[in-house]
């Protein structure tokens, strides 16, 4: 099998914490971007509808059912 190497010259080192800031920077604005606001899905927690969750660069997206869930993702 053969393969091609290329030089990487931009971007975060593996493992460096700047990694996950710009990874949810990002993802918050593509969030609100979107137009995803808080009252289309998710699920009420505290008087909030909370619709994703991000944990370094782990995303979840939460709704009350399966056809609420695929109207996020469309």
């Amino acid at each position: 099998m053969e393969q091609d190497w290329f030089q990487i010259e931009k971007g975060v080192r593996q493992g460096c914490i700047l990694s996950p800031c710009l990874f949810n920077l990002y993802a918050e604005y593509i969030m609100r971007n979107a137009g995803l606001e808080e009252a289309q899905a998710g699920i009420k927690i505290a008087g909030r509808n909370i619709n994703n969750v991000r944990y370094a660069d782990d995303t979840t997206l939460m709704a009350e059912s399966e056809e609420k869930l695929k109207s996020i993702l469309v």
